[in-house]
């Protein structure tokens, strides 16, 4: 016996939680930091070590949550 699933072919998917082009303009603002830091004061490279470990462990730690909750990494 095989069963048949309805669907509605006018049903939207759920909506995805992204900033879409809004992603260049946070970009943008991030690199004009870097710059001014560069013109200003130099680079502290320790601290700049310090904050790639941090933002590497945050993304590990916002996929792991986003899998372990049900999500797959299509949603990604």
């Amino acid at each position: 016996m095989s069963k048949i699933i309805d669907h509605d072919p006018t049903e939207r998917p759920g909506r995805r939680y992204s900033l879409g082009k809004w992603w260049l303009g946070v970009w943008a603002f991030i690199g004009l930091i870097w710059v001014l830091q560069a013109l200003t004061d130099g680079y502290d490279w320790g601290q700049i070590t310090l904050g790639v470990i941090t933002g590497v462990m945050f993304a590990y730690t916002v996929v792991d949550f986003h899998l372990s909750s049900g999500g797959s990494a299509r949603d990604l």
